[in-house]
């Protein structure tokens, strides 16, 4: 007898069987739902679609966007052009599919009818324009200087200080010329003030003649304790040093007044 062939070869015995999965049947609900979630929905969406105030009328801008769309429009004779063109490079295209070796070349007008759509620049070649060519026919207007009108409290304020100022000025270059007012404000009971510039004063004199004095009374004396017993002599050398210390004091003594002044 045959030995009967197993159903599945020993390497897949022991495997579960296939499982096909389920799916179930599309309905025409799910299509409908699936189909209306890409689909926006102006009403049920007012947030995101607000809606728009109306346009108000503006006449100026009216105006200039219709001369702008009238200066970017074609004229009738570049529209012509254009199309022309059009049907020429159709016809060389069908030259160059049915018969490509008697396709040589095209005119260089043909294709320089190619430009931009600006009123009278479309069979006009480019133009390279510079700054510096640009503004040689320019001219420059500077706007007149209009001087800004003055707050009359800031003048009002200004002279004032004017006058003040003026004012310390003159009492500094005239405060020892006019006694009056050095003592308008010295109280008239009390003269300390005064005995003490006075006492001060009377104690440079009397300093200036003491020394002029000693320094007499040391020329003399210098003479006499040299052993000379001459009188004469012994004046004119202590004449002489009471006159060099005299120059001294005097000297010292107006430097000191001139700094207190």
């Amino acid at each position: 007898m045959r030995r009967s062939r197993p159903r599945f070869p020993p390497w897949r015995q022991n495997r579960p069987p296939y499982q096909h999965s389920y799916r179930p049947p599309f309905s025409q609900h799910q299509f409908q739902q699936n189909q209306s979630s890409d689909v926006f929905d102006f009403l049920n969406l007012p947030e995101a679609f607000p809606s728009i105030k109306q346009l108000f009328d503006d006449p100026i801008l009216t105006a200039i966007i219709m001369e702008r769309i009238q200066q970017i429009t074609p004229a009738a004779a570049d529209s012509f052009a254009l199309m022309n063109f059009g049907s020429v490079i159709r016809q060389k295209l069908d030259i160059l599919v049915l018969s490509p070796s008697s396709f040589t070349a095209c005119q260089v007008s043909e294709v320089r009818d190619v430009g931009s759509y600006k009123h009278n620049t479309i069979i006009n070649p480019p133009i390279d324009n510079y700054l510096h060519e640009i503004l040689i026919g320019c001219d420059l207007f500077v706007p007149a200087y209009v001087e800004p009108e003055r707050n009359p409290e800031l003048n009002e304020r200004v002279e004032r200080l004017k006058a003040q100022q003026a004012n310390r000025e003159y009492d500094e270059m005239t405060k020892n010329v006019n006694f009056n007012r050095l003592h308008q404000n010295k109280s008239t009971d009390s003269f300390m003030p005064d005995m003490r510039s006075m006492q001060g004063q009377l104690i440079t004199v009397a300093n200036v003649f003491l020394t002029i004095g000693g320094a007499f009374v040391f020329g003399y004396k210098a003479v006499e304790y040299s052993g000379i017993k001459n009188f004469p002599l012994q004046v004119s050398c202590g004449l002489l040093c009471a006159f060099i210390v005299a120059i001294a004091d005097l000297y010292f003594l107006f430097k000191r007044l001139n700094t207190l002044d």
